[in-house]
């Protein structure tokens, strides 16, 4: 579960957001760094929050909670985004996942490593050793998907288009810059003008269908949670009865 949620889908839109902010909303660094601050400072929040109400309730329950939001965030809310939404919407949509995540890791490790005691050092290398081996894996499946979903949207748009409007927008975008450069000239960087919005577009598309895929990884990990909460009731119910 862990490994599943933690490195392949949350590293995923960690490494995803950034590039959606620089790619397709064409941000600077430090603006990049500035919407990426938004959720986390949700993600610190929450922690400590996290972790009372894990002592309080245990941290199954509150794992539940955290891994709900991420998914109905990462499933419904993140892909939403695209290169029309506005920056500052954008920011504010990804808030829900600095909810998600802060209430994720401090019950995540109580169940990992509260019942090791002398034994805790090593449980907690092993713990990195999987999240950083998740994140590799997530990283590189991400780029593969956006990749991959950019191209097939890019021929996808070229099939769809009006041949005679398209024509025209070069004809005329070619028109407009014969006054600064010659007709072959300005015809050539029309195809290109032309090109470029529709690399943007499929990027944008392409970008909403990785945001999704990532929420797969998140439902998969999920299925080790339901199997560990079921695990810990048996064996309640054994001790109960013994």
């Amino acid at each position: 579960f862990y490994f599943l949620v933690m490195g392949l889908a949350i590293y995923q839109l960690f490494y995803l957001l950034p590039l959606y902010y620089e790619t397709v909303k064409h941000l600077g660094t430090f603006d990049t760094g500035i919407h990426m601050l938004t959720f986390a400072i949700f993600i610190a929040i929450l922690s400590p929050v996290a972790g009372i109400l894990s002592d309080r309730f245990g941290p199954p329950k509150v794992l539940v909670v955290s891994t709900i939001i991420f998914l109905i965030t990462s499933f419904y809310l993140i892909p939403s985004l695209n290169y029309y939404t506005p920056s500052v919407r954008a920011a504010i949509i990804t808030i829900p996942l600095g909810i998600a995540l802060g209430s994720f890791f401090a019950p995540v490790s109580a169940m990992a490593l509260g019942n090791l005691g002398s034994q805790t050092s090593q449980g907690v290398s092993i713990m990195h050793y999987f999240r950083f081996l998740g994140g590799s894996l997530g990283t590189a499946i991400a780029t593969n998907t956006l990749e991959f979903r950019q191209a097939v949207h890019y021929d996808g748009i070229g099939i769809l288009q009006n041949h005679d409007y398209v024509l025209n927008f070069i004809n005329s975008t070619g028109h407009k810059l014969t006054a600064f450069m010659p007709a072959d000239l300005a015809t050539a960087r029309g195809y290109g003008f032309l090109a470029r919005v529709q690399n943007l577009k499929a990027l944008s598309l392409s970008f909403q269908d990785t945001f999704r895929h990532t929420s797969l990884f998140g439902a998969l990990g999920s299925i080790f949670l339901i199997l560990l909460i079921l695990e810990a009731r048996r064996s309640k119910k054994a001790e109960a009865k013994g």
